[in-house]
C-alpha cells in the first residue's frame, strides 16, 4: 500500500454541501473550527475489516458507529 494523502477540513464554514469522504487512499480529518450547516456527509466503513480488529462481528461494530450523531445508510 502506498501513502496516503491527507486531506483536512479545519477553520472553515461550509454550507448545502454533499461531502463525499470516500477515496481510500485518503486519511481525513475534521478537525477544529470546522461548521458543517444543511450537509450530507458521506463516509465509506469498511466494518468487517473494523469489526475483526476490534474482536467484534459486523453488527456489534455497527451498534459502535451508530453511537455518532449521524444518518447511516
Amino acid at each position: 500500500m502506498g501513502w496516503l494523502e491527507n486531506v483536512i477540513f479545519k477553520n472553515q464554514e461550509i454550507a448545502n454541501e454533499r461531502l463525499e469522504l470516500t477515496d481510500n487512499n485518503s486519511l481525513y480529518f475534521l478537525s477544529t473550527g470546522l461548521t458543517l450547516r444543511n450537509c450530507t456527509v458521506v463516509l465509506t466503513l469498511f466494518a468487517p475489516t473494523e469489526a475483526r480488529r476490534y474482536d467484534a462481528n459486523p453488527e456489534e461494530f455497527r451498534a459502535i458507529v451508530e453511537r455518532f450523531d449521524c444518518i447511516l445508510y
